[in-house]
């Protein structure tokens, strides 16, 4: 709002608008006329207002359709309206309350009173205007946030010769708490990570972040084999119970993170409290692999186990967060392990196609219910 007031007088007699353009100017505000609801729309789009006042019976355009326009106006809705007329009819009254106005004053106008309701609706426009700039604020922050969480995600998968990959994301609100990462080391060790933190919004993005970065920082610094590659989770289990816990944030993150030999198949993992991964068979057979672990960032000395398995040609790796078999209908229905499974069997071998049928059987259970929960999925097929 400007710091001298800007109020819309709309009213057919030159001497009502001029009364009341007399008493605004007393009180500090910048008073500008329009003779019927068709100029006041006119000066409304071209012009902004912090008030207006508006007569009911006038020429060309009347109050009550000046009103409904202005309030079904996205542009205008939100500017206050103050109707000043000499009907004194309840009813009157009533509709133009619920069609958006602030208040309804009866002509003569008692400029006490008048000068009372222009100032309280001043006032909320004051709030409100506040408020929106408010929430741009911190859209444009979330926004800003989200590019940078971008930032930490692959921009490209790996494909090692004899090999899919593929990876769904669909994060339920500006930033996520999920992450995901696959990268090389060497030429035949491919590194692949899915991650889930726990609660929601920007904390739990930050963390993500942290996480991610330490995980990647570690395994590219192992010199040796897929132990020493996957000693990476105890190493940032480590820091996080070292800088985080002690300093009571609270956040812990479960984690999948494998190492596959490309050219044997061969598997070596960690599941840091994160459901195992699925192994879709060749021959249509379902299984699931071992949990290893807690999750990041709760006992410092969790004594982590590698496990390893074999993926074997023809075979489907699925990794996945707990925003799949936790997605919610409008029943608040859980999608459920046994959903996921039913649809990993009737799939065809084909790291995207297995995706894409799972995100189709989600889409059809939660139809327009609002996500809860960041969805992640990473299928790995050897071909």
């Amino acid at each position: 709002m400007s710091e001298q007031p800007r109020i819309l007088v709309v009213d057919d007699i030159p001497d009502n608008r001029d009364l009341l353009c007399r008493l605004l100017s007393r009180q500090g505000h910048a008073a500008e006329i329009a003779a019927n609801g068709a100029e006041a729309l006119q000066r409304l789009a071209k012009s902004e207002f912090d008030c207006v006042l508006l007569d009911i019976m006038m020429p060309v355009m009347g109050g009550i359709e000046t009103l409904t326009r202005l309030k079904a106006d996205p542009a205008l809705r939100h500017v206050p309206v103050i109707v000043v007329s000499a009907i004194d009819d309840l009813d009157n009254v009533v509709k133009c309350i619920e069609l958006g106005a602030e208040d309804y004053l009866f002509k003569p106008v008692n400029k006490v009173l008048l000068n009372a309701r222009v100032s309280a609706s001043l006032e909320k426009k004051r709030l409100r205007d506040r408020e929106q700039a408010y929430t741009l604020h911190v859209k444009h922050e979330l926004e800003l946030g989200r590019q940078i969480q971008a930032d930490f995600l692959p921009e490209s998968l790996p494909q090692p010769l004899g090999w899919e990959v593929a990876v769904s994301f669909a994060p339920a609100f500006e930033v996520a708490g999920d992450f995901y990462d696959a990268f090389m080391l060497g030429d035949n060790r491919l590194c692949f990570v899915i991650a889930d933190v726990c609660g929601k919004g920007v904390g739990a993005a930050l963390f993500m972040s942290l996480v991610r970065s330490l995980i990647r920082a570690y395994a590219e610094q192992a010199k040796g084999g897929e132990d020493e590659v996957l000693s990476a989770v105890t190493l940032t289990n480590s820091y996080l119970t070292q800088h985080h816990r002690l300093k009571k944030s609270y956040l812990f993150t479960t984690l999948l993170f494998g190492v596959l030999d490309t050219g044997t198949g061969k598997l070596h993992y960690v599941s840091a409290g994160h459901y195992p991964p699925f192994i879709l068979a060749a021959n249509g057979a379902v299984w699931s692999l071992e949990l290893c672990g807690p999750a990041l960032g709760i006992l410092t000395d969790p004594n982590y186990v590698v496990k390893q398995a074999r993926v074997s040609p023809g075979d489907v790796l699925l990794a996945y967060t707990d925003g799949v078999t936790e997605a919610k209908n409008q029943q608040e229905e859980l999608f459920s392990k046994e959903r996921l499974l039913a649809i990993l069997k009737s799939c065809p071998h084909s790291a995207a196609a297995v995706l894409g049928k799972i995100e189709q059987g989600l889409k059809e259970y939660i139809c327009d219910t609002e996500p809860s929960d960041d969805i992640t999925m990473m299928a790995i097929r050897r071909l």
